[in-house]
């Protein structure tokens, strides 16, 4: 999972929320340089526990305050 997330401590707490909200387990997470000084970028290692809805979870983690980009592969 790669999130992007405007500089704030805020808008990490926010994306990290959603995260938990959907019940992802997150093994791992690391901060990644980004090209943006105004924009951090956190790539997490995570398990998706059954029965996700990528959909519902890619909609509501998109509208999120902060949250600038999110990549789920």
């Amino acid at each position: 999972l790669e999130l992007k997330v405007k500089d704030s401590e805020r808008a990490s707490a926010t994306a990290l929320s959603e995260v938990a909200a959907h019940g992802i387990d997150i093994i791992s997470m690391f901060r990644e340089k980004s090209d943006d000084v105004n924009v951090r970028h956190f790539s997490l290692r995570v398990r998706i526990p059954p029965g996700f809805d990528r959909t519902r979870f890619m909609s509501e983690i998109s509208e999120a305050a902060g949250i600038v980009s999110v990549d789920l592969e």
